[in-house]
């Protein structure tokens, strides 16, 4: 089901080497339909819809789609049937066909399997959308993309114990779906702190700026649990993003900040005791200087 051929340019002035993730904000068939109508001026690459995975593909990966501004020479475009404010639409199915098809881009034209090469169109610069939104579950995404099969592996912990050569266990999982995910290869998830973990644990810890000895204790942690975007957050939120903050709280704060992805009263005062600690603006609301303190381990 092609695009019309005013909504897309034929070629591309850029290689690819980056995936774009959207929402569609509206229906599957709608979306496709919007693509094929001249007036309209967009297009993806791909539509993915919610209620069993299925892709149709809408322009060509060598001809640039009109999907994400300053991103459009260099990116695929995916849509995802739904709406932000809804993660109902975020089926199993759909994440799991999009990753397939994420996993064969990145393999097909070198992408790397990191969130710096695979955003949302938020994170697209000069882009004023918001999605796919605090309900898309990166972490689960991106594990899928990495290559696993299995459910997702638990994150949520009352405390985060330091990992080092030679741990196993849960949280050892955890740290290596969360490194592997950010595009920092630890091996396979198996739950044995390794030597792949280790030199993981060092390039992550080099590229974030704190002290790269291979240890996850409270900054390191805290790094890995908040990594992705940073959406303003405050008393009334919900999803995954929340989730997310409630995490890397718990890690930075060394105390548990129950998660549940509600970001009510007590992930309230938990953000400002961090910003309190940290020497920023005290005002319980999770913005972009308390993403970038708690993304720098701080």
């Amino acid at each position: 089901m092609p695009a019309n051929s005013g909504n897309y340019t034929v070629g591309r002035t850029a290689a690819i080497s980056a995936v774009v993730i959207h929402v569609t904000q509206g229906s599957y068939a709608g979306s496709i339909s919007w693509f094929q109508d001249p007036s309209s001026n967009v297009s993806a690459h791909y539509v993915i819809r919610s209620s069993d995975g299925q892709v149709t593909q809408t322009v060509r990966d060598k001809d640039t789609g009109y999907h994400a501004r300053s991103g459009n020479a260099y990116s695929v475009g995916i849509e995802h049937e739904g709406y932000v404010d809804n993660p109902a639409w975020f089926t199993d199915a759909m994440y799991r066909s999009s990753a397939a098809l994420t996993r064969h881009l990145a393999d097909r034209y070198g992408i790397p399997k990191d969130r710096a090469h695979i955003v949302g169109h938020s994170e697209v610069p000069n882009n004023d959308h918001t999605d796919p939104g605090p309900n898309w579950n990166w972490a689960y995404y991106m594990q899928l993309v990495g290559g696993s099969t299995g459910g997702t592996v638990n994150l949520d912990f009352p405390a985060y114990d330091t990992l080092r050569s030679g741990s196993t266990g849960p949280q050892t999982t955890a740290a290596q779906t969360l490194l592997n995910a950010q595009g920092f290869a630890a091996g396979s998830a198996d739950g044995v702190f390794g030597a792949n973990t280790v030199t993981a644990v060092k390039a992550f810890q080099s590229a974030r700026g704190l002290p790269s000895d291979g240890v996850i204790g409270r900054q390191s942690w805290t790094a890995l649990l908040s990594a992705g975007t940073k959406p303003v957050l405050r008393e009334g939120s919900s999803g995954a993003d929340v989730k997310r903050l409630q995490r890397s709280l718990t890690a930075a704060l060394g105390r548990a900040v129950g998660v549940d992805g509600s970001f009510g009263s007590g992930t309230a005062q938990a953000v400002r005791d961090f910003q309190g600690s940290r020497s920023l603006t005290v005002d319980g609301i999770a913005g972009s200087a308390t993403w970038a303190a708690l993304q720098a381990g701080r």
